[in-house]
């Protein structure tokens, strides 16, 4: 930065000084917003949903699903309203990024009783979630609680509806 300073001194001699602190001022807060772009700062809404297939009835009361949401980029922060009446544990309960999402931590991902843990409000949680990278992800809850997700490896899941 002191270099560029000294490369354009010539330029900046007949300007006054208010006008070169703002510039320099105006450049720094650049630098910053190319290396943390606004997206990893404020939450935005998640792309529409690409509909994807309908649950299909399959034996014992159980149903297959498949993922519905769309892809997303990976780093932006994004406003997610998570299901949690079933746990964080529900195998259906994290559609992201075109895939299931199982939580591995910190903490539990239920209160024992299939309800959602400490920090998460019931039946949905209004917060917000980032791709880390293609198999990780973290939801922050309304109240700043995280968990850790991993993806599932799988393309749908064979479970029964949470009610």
């Amino acid at each position: 930065m002191v270099q560029w300073i000294r490369q354009f001194r010539p330029a900046l001699v007949g300007l006054r000084p208010a006008f070169v602190g703002l510039s320099i001022a105006t450049l720094i807060a650049a630098v910053i917003l190319l290396r943390h772009p606004v997206t990893a700062l404020v939450p935005i809404p998640l792309p529409p949903s690409i509909g994807g297939r309908d649950s299909v009835p399959v034996s014992d009361g159980k149903y297959l699903f498949y993922p519905r949401s769309a892809s997303v980029i990976q780093g932006v922060v994004y406003r997610f309203s998570l299901y949690t009446h079933c746990g964080l544990d529900n195998p259906v309960a994290l559609d992201f990024d075109g895939g299931f999402w199982d939580p591995t931590g910190p903490g539990p991902a239920s209160d024992g009783s299939a309800n959602p843990p400490a920090g998460f409000d019931n039946p949905y949680d209004n917060g917000t979630i980032q791709l880390l990278s293609h198999d990780l992800a973290e939801y922050r809850s309304h109240s700043g609680t995280t968990v850790r997700l991993t993806r599932s490896p799988t393309l749908s899941r064979t479970t029964y509806y949470c009610s």
